[in-house]
């Protein structure tokens, strides 16, 4: 038996060929699979009051009752400078932090989205395994189909009209199909020749 006939056996087909697939869509599943980025951890901000009273407590003793501090009125004036570069800062910090945060999401979820796409090429890598399957089959089926009718004539054709018909046209040039019916064989068992064969 060689490989040609033992491959177009459908058993054979399934044994081989749904393995192979499956091997083929776990090689694009791995070849692609990224690695994992770190989970996202929420960072967060103090507010203002606890961050002012942390990087100058004085000023912050100063600005709270400006009135009951022993400050001289320049001393408060400055510490409402530096309370409102303070300000501006942690404006700036909270920005960045929402922003951290947010890339850390966006990493994640893009992570999830080339998971989810690299498992949609693996079902496509199968759906096309399926599909030369499928299409193995019917041109099996269209061979079998073909073979039958082969038969079919053959078994029906008494005088083996059909090749006596391409005989006559091919290769004695003594029938033209449409001006008149090829000639019959005299004997009752004629003989059956190829019509490939000159």
């Amino acid at each position: 038996m060689s490989l040609s006939d033992w491959l177009h056996k459908p058993a054979t087909r399934r044994s081989v060929g749904i393995p192979l697939a499956l091997v083929a869509a776990g090689a694009v599943l791995l070849w692609l699979w990224p690695d994992a980025p770190p989970f996202p951890q929420r960072q967060t901000i103090e507010s203002y009051e606890a961050f002012s009273e942390t990087i100058d407590p004085e000023c912050s003793a100063v600005l709270a009752n400006p009135q009951q501090s022993s400050a001289v009125p320049r001393q408060v004036d400055e510490c409402a400078e530096k309370a409102a570069i303070q300000k501006k800062g942690y404006r700036d910090l909270a920005q960045s932090v929402r922003a951290s945060n947010a890339t850390e999401e966006a990493a994640w979820l893009s992570y999830l989205q080339t998971r989810a796409a690299i498992v949609g090429a693996a079902f496509v890598v199968l759906t096309l395994a399926a599909t030369a399957w499928a299409a193995w089959a019917a041109a099996d089926a269209a061979r079998i189909a073909d073979k039958s009718a082969a038969a079919a004539i053959k078994a029906a054709d008494a005088e083996d009209s059909y090749n006596t018909g391409l005989r006559q046209f091919l290769d004695e040039k003594s029938y033209k199909p449409t001006f008149e019916p090829f000639r019959l064989a005299p004997n009752s068992a004629p003989e059956r020749s190829s019509p490939s064969k000159k």
